[in-house]
């Protein structure tokens, strides 16, 4: 179905549709927009002004995370804790910002978001606090942190889109086919790519660094030290 679409450039869409029927379906692209204050603001991520990063559409993952003991080494894992998502009416613009088209999103294949900040809390008394808890109370089981992310579609975000093209009074809206049930789709593009470059130049702020493998390893050691020791002890 995607085939059908038609591939047009969106500076020449409103020409398009005043030539036939009013409706058209599509291939377009250009650049994520939403209206004065209608954006929602990221609570960390900051774009190149430093200023706190608008998206049209916005994600925050807060997870508990956990390090198990499995008899021979630590194993990582999360908790989910919540997931909020906030979707805001946007548009799209032109390259030269002489065109601009509404989008509907009801029915739409959404794009990935991009991840643009994660940072992770320290639980308390510190990473090494729980090991050394763990350690001195026999746990096998220790909490790590809180991971806190966030994922958006930020503004000025190129996209492209696959759906109806309609004329809406002097405007122009792309919604889903209601008649033929042909995709509606919004993509990133180069998903991939993007995604490298988001999670490059996003800010990223590190507060607290979960241990790395080879504090996980010294960690190993010490506890069969440990145990070696206690067993000595218990035999003398």
């Amino acid at each position: 179905m995607l085939r059908q679409a038609r591939v047009v450039d969106l500076e020449k869409l409103p020409a398009m549709l005043q030539e036939g029927s009013g409706r058209e379906y599509v291939l377009t692209s250009g650049f994520v927009q939403c209206a004065d204050g209608a954006a929602r603001l990221c609570d960390h991520a900051r774009n190149s002004g430093e200023e706190r990063l608008a998206a049209a559409i916005y994600e925050r993952r807060l997870e508990r995370l956990y390090r198990s003991w499995n008899g021979i080494n630590w194993d990582d894992s999360a908790a989910l804790l919540s997931l909020d998502r906030v979707e805001v009416p946007f548009s799209i613009r032109s390259t030269f910002n002489t065109v601009e088209a509404s989008v509907i999103c009801a029915g739409a294949t959404m794009p990935e978001l991009i991840l643009v900040h994660e940072h992770v809390e320290a639980a308390d008394g510190g990473i090494w606090g729980s090991l050394v808890q763990a350690m001195t109370s026999f746990k096998t089981h220790m909490e790590m942190g809180l991971r806190v992310s966030e994922r958006a579609l930020p503004e000025g975000t190129p996209v492209t889109i696959v759906a109806e093209a309609v004329s809406v009074g002097e405007g122009i809206a792309l919604r889903g086919p209601p008649d033929t049930g042909a995709p509606f789709v919004i993509s990133i593009g180069d998903g991939a790519a993007m995604k490298r470059a988001a999670e490059k130049k996003a800010s990223v702020r590190q507060t607290k660094r979960q241990p790395s493998r080879q504090n996980a390893s010294l960690l190993t050691l010490f506890l069969c030290c440990v145990s070696s020791l206690l067993s000595v002890f218990l035999l003398a």
